[in-house]
């Protein structure tokens, strides 16, 4: 390759050590070589043997360039990157920008005249024929350019413009010109693209590499038998709808009545428009994310029950909680990039069918320290689910609709932190403390049936990159993130020796961590991507506003019950209003992001929350129960509108096989804001209020103020690092960037 590329300007001895230290120092890309050779061995009948590709077939030389132009890229060498693909883009005539993100298992055909933009991505095991144009549509800057999903054939001179998404499994047809979303499943033919054909899925395109619309004759009434077949086979739900009329409709309309043109619009699947895989991979990852959060509030409860019973002070007790939480924040990004490497799928059920399994053996347990164990793993079952609920809304729910999924697993969230404390008191009165743990294994039992039915099943197989598990990272995180949450949550309140040498720990972890992934073939975390700004800012401000929203679990009960002096029950029912405007809000705020759009709706959210926290600063106390849940119900809101956004923006930018642990990064990042908003908060409020044990209501009333003045300037600040993001996110778009 270096010899092909090599000329006067861009001599072969300079270009060979690229080529030869990426592949050693990046195993991704080694691995997404060798898939690329089995693609074209695979699929190109003219092809003999690997070795003729490696040597001949300029379609696999442009392409592997292009990874290299795309390590530079992301390694901020983006004049390295530029120069490369440029040089590349004139001797294979194949321009593909150096930021595009390529998956593994492609294969380009021939290559000649492909053209790929700068925010384009195509996923895994996707076949391009020569004179293919994945471009926008017009001088727009930020994402604009189609998304490709697995499987997908693309016939010789097919043009996709805009930041429209090309579903699983589909085909486009030879000079089809597509300017909408595509459903999985389907080909779409003409100018403009209209679906002609449905198909099933075990048969994708890009591997039976078939450029032929009609493959038997057709029927007297030009509608051909074996395709109705096929969608008849499809779920009702599944069948495309041309302005309300489903295909299926349509076809035996025309097997009963004279032969009549086809639909005035046969256009892709109006957003708007679910399938029922689509609808039973969102039940099952609802409950995903349901579990886990009810897995965390429905023990606060049973506590003091759990202390009688098993005859253990209350110190102790408190690990039952602790182990589960410890478990979730240690190994939530370590599982994330596991099911990146063995399949999500996989090890989604995995995760399952230990939750359920560790819940039976809470429910068993005779002792608290083996209580405490059976918690713990019942803790990696939800690190599992949580990491990999998100990571699957990429490939399970269409582009246009990522907002609303993103919305409803934020609803599951909230929902399962209400229900807990309720549904708990019940089971405990009724059944006994055990009842809050076998209550999981009926809802796990529906969520793995759900998720092992319709979640797109793992790619690979033989070829799959499965790159080295980085053990010394995942270890020296774990104990890091363990030392950290251990340093904000022991002592009650109070910091001592042993909070400060647990956070001494975790610093010294955390310099260990860096140092390990620096030097690792396959690090856990390439730390290179943070420089991504919408990540790293998604990130920081999840962090930022998850510890001000701890800050009303923290303050709330205090400032209620001694500020204004309220009773128990009406405590009770004032702390619920956040909860329940969180359930409420979540759907309605991904709908939002859909329609306007993540950018705005995030800072939206922000503003939203700034407000709310600059109020129940300001606000006095003279307002009574309005003063405090007015406000508390705005900021409750926005963060549901802050987080469905902020998860939108930074998952729908991830390549497919960091989903699972991007999106570990993110539930992370927001357990980290809650155990930091525990502490500190707290810290703030007691500094406050002075002795909380015998404050009076005006000194609890201070020490409100003073909370959600700091609030209001974290706010504030993850308001500023939203704009400085969104505004690095956004570069001049260079003269050579494919239109």
């Amino acid at each position: 390759m270096a010899q092909r590329l090599g000329a006067r300007d861009m001599r072969p001895a300079v270009l060979r050590p690229l080529f030869e230290d990426n592949p050693s120092t990046q195993p991704p890309i080694l691995a997404s070589i060798t898939a690329d050779l089995a693609a074209i061995a695979q699929r190109d009948p003219a092809c003999p043997d690997s070795l003729h590709a490696r040597l001949n077939l300029k379609g696999f030389h442009a392409l592997q360039t292009c990874r290299m132009a795309h390590h530079l890229w992301t390694a901020g060498r983006s004049e390295a990157a530029f120069a490369l693909s440029s040089h590349a883009a004139g001797i294979f005539g194949i321009d593909i920008h150096p930021a595009a993100r390529i998956g593994a298992g492609i294969m380009l055909d021939q290559g000649s005249g492909i053209v790929i933009g700068e925010t384009a991505a195509v996923d895994d095991n996707v076949s391009i024929l020569q004179n293919v144009t994945l471009g926008g549509t017009g001088k727009e800057h930020g994402d604009r350019h189609p998304k490709t999903r697995s499987g997908v054939m693309l016939g010789a001179g097919a043009n996709i413009l805009g930041n429209i998404e090309i579903g699983t499994m589909s085909k486009a047809a030879a000079g089809s010109v597509i300017l909408q979303d595509v459903p999985a499943h389907c080909t779409v033919a003409g100018i403009p693209g209209r679906i002609v054909r449905c198909h099933l899925a075990d048969s994708p395109p890009a591997f039976e590499m078939g450029q032929m619309l009609q493959r038997r004759p057709r029927t007297r009434h030009g509608v051909k038998r074996n395709n109705i077949v096929q969608m008849m086979r499809l779920p009702p739900c599944q069948i495309p709808r041309y302005h309300g009329i489903t295909l299926i409709g349509w076809t035996s309309h025309l097997m009963n009545s004279p032969s009549k043109p086809l639909p005035p619009s046969q256009q892709a699947t109006p957003a708007g428009t679910a399938t029922m895989p689509v609808r039973g991979a969102l039940a099952s990852l609802s409950l995903s994310m349901l579990l886990p959060a009810l897995g965390t509030s429905i023990a606060n409860v049973a506590l003091p029950d759990m202390a009688r019973a098993l005859h253990a002070p209350f110190q102790d007790v408190q690990w039952i909680v602790l182990a589960y939480l410890l478990a979730i924040t240690a190994l939530i990004v370590s599982v994330g990039r596991l099911g990146d490497m063995i399949g999500r799928r996989r090890l989604l059920l995995a995760g399952i069918a230990l939750f359920a399994a560790a819940s039976i053996l809470c429910a068993l347990a005779p002792t608290l320290w083996l209580l405490v164990a059976a918690r713990a793993l019942q803790g990696l079952g939800a690190a599992v689910m949580m990491a990999l609920t998100m990571a699957f809304v990429g490939s399970t729910v269409p582009k246009a609709r990522t907002g609303s999924a993103m919305g409803l697993l934020g609803t599951m969230s909230a929902v399962g932190t209400t229900l807990g404390p309720a549904l708990g008191g019940l089971l405990i009165a009724r059944f006994g403390w055990q009842a809050i743990f076998l209550v999981n294994v009926p809802l796990a039992g529906v969520a793995l049936l759900l998720a092992w039915r319709y979640l797109p099943a793992d790619r690979g197989g033989a070829h799959a990159r499965r790159p080295v598990f980085d053990h010394r990272g995942t270890l020296l995180l774990a104990l890091t993130l363990a030392a950290y949450a251990l340093a904000m949550t022991l002592g009650r309140g109070h910091f001592g020796m042993r909070n400060a040498a647990l956070l001494l720990a975790a610093c010294v972890g955390g310099a260990l961590f860096v140092r390990v992934e620096l030097k690792a073939p396959a690090p856990l975390i390439r730390l290179a991507m943070l420089r991504a700004p919408v990540l790293s800012a998604g990130l920081a401000t999840s962090m930022l506003v998850s510890t001000v929203m701890m800050s009303t679990l923290v303050v709330g009960p205090f400032y209620l019950s001694r500020g204004l002096c309220l009773g128990t029950a009406v405590t009770g029912m004032v702390l619920a209003a956040g909860p329940l405007v969180a359930a409420f809000c979540g759907v309605p705020s991904g709908w939002l992001v859909d329609r306007y759009g993540a950018q705005r709706m995030g800072g939206a959210g922000l503003c939203g929350a700034a407000a709310a926290c600059l109020a129940l600063s300001l606000l006095p106390a003279s307002l009574g129960i309005p003063g405090y849940v007015a406000p508390i119900m705005l900021l409750t809101a926005s963060y549901a509108l802050f987080q469905a956004a902020n998860n939108t923006a930074v998952m729908g930018d991830i390549v497919p096989d960091q989903r699972g642990l991007i999106s570990g990064m993110l539930n992370l990042s927001r357990n980290l804001g809650l155990v930091t908003g525990a502490s500190v908060m707290g810290a703030v409020f007691a500094a406050g209020a002075g002795d909380i044990a015998g404050a009076r209501p005006a000194a609890m009333i201070r020490g409100m103020h003073a909370t959600f003045a700091v609030a209001s300037a974290l706010i504030l600040a993850a308001l500023a690092i939203f704009a400085l993001g969104r505004a690095l996110a956004k570069p001049p778009t260079p003269s050579g960037d494919p239109a």
